[in-house]
């Protein structure tokens, strides 16, 4: 049997990522910035589903849950259309996105998308392409779209397309952690975010984000010692409500929080002993009302 033909919808999930380690050391030529980062993805997920239509090189995009992405822009269809141009491939598709991870979060929502599309095309065409070439095309999407590619715990290093496994030891530490993710009532875009990084010149030293990394794979310091995201320098200064936050749940419930990539999602590890009706209650009196909660774990 023809598996294309056999096939008519394939859906694939679509986890979210948490950077746990985010040094930023600079600008390159090619302007992008150079990073040095650990990233998990967690227990939160899209749905991607990729339904056959009968109309040659048709595309289209529902989102229920968010109708301002359900367009051609949407990171999605980039995928469909990337994976037209290496492949020629002319199918027509109407894709259905269930949409949980926040966006203009810091968690890689959309860039995990369209890696989901990728591999939906893939599974599709009877698994046309090797992971190499998924990856290739992934990259040309975003910088961050390869991360998706790979399992636990990884370092993402160059503009994000250099990406590797962390040790088996390392990914035990992480595994399975509960955290706690919090947003504000507000959206970060990561151009404005790395734009304010530029003219802050707020920057890391490359040799110190390497020293760090290395200090925590070897020992020395403990995983929620290595958490750092250069982003947050910036943010706490323009959104002067959010830095007094880590003070009062340092103090009051010995948490520490962190943004996710450019933000705005924040995250902190659970500890067993936290009232998290007081915790919530504490980041409502300085993010606002509004402020939206999840809780998941470490993948």
């Amino acid at each position: 049997m023809n598996v294309r033909k056999a096939i008519r919808r394939v859906s694939v999930p679509a986890p979210a990522k948490i950077n746990l380690f985010l040094a930023i050391t600079g600008k390159r030529s090619d302007s992008f910035h150079e990073i040095l980062s650990v990233v998990s993805k967690i227990n939160l997920f899209d749905l991607v589903t990729l339904e056959q239509t009968n109309q040659s090189n048709e595309l289209s995009c529902l989102c229920p849950e968010n109708p301002s992405l359900a367009n051609l822009e949407n990171l999605v269809c980039a995928a469909v259309k990337e994976w037209r141009k290496f492949t020629g491939d002319k199918t027509g598709f109407r894709i259905n996105l269930k949409k949980t991870i926040p966006v203009m979060a810091g968690m890689g929502g959309g860039s995990s998308d369209a890696v989901a599309t990728l591999k939906a095309l893939n599974i599709f065409h009877g698994h046309a392409l090797s992971e190499t070439q998924l990856i290739e095309l992934a990259s040309r999407i975003g910088s961050d779209c390869p991360l998706f590619f790979k399992n636990g715990l990884i370092t993402v290093e160059g503009r994000g397309e250099i990406v590797n496994s962390i040790s088996q030891e390392k990914n035990n530490e992480w595994k399975g952690k509960p955290i706690l993710i919090f947003q504000p009532n507000i959206e970060f875009s990561t151009s404005s975010m790395y734009a304010l990084l530029a003219k802050n010149e707020s920057y890391s030293d490359s040799n110190w984000a390497k020293s760090r990394f290395e200090r925590w794979k070897n020992g020395s310091i403990s995983g929620l010692e290595l958490c750092h995201n250069d982003f947050e320098s910036v943010i706490f200064k323009k959104y002067l409500f959010i830095e007094p936050l880590s003070t009062v749940l340092k103090e009051e419930f010995d948490l520490t929080f962190h943004v996710s990539g450019s933000g705005s999602c924040c995250f902190c590890f659970i500890k067993d002993e936290a009232d998290f009706g007081l915790v919530k209650k504490e980041i409502k009196k300085c993010l606002g009302e509004h402020t939206k909660f999840w809780i998941s774990q470490i993948l």
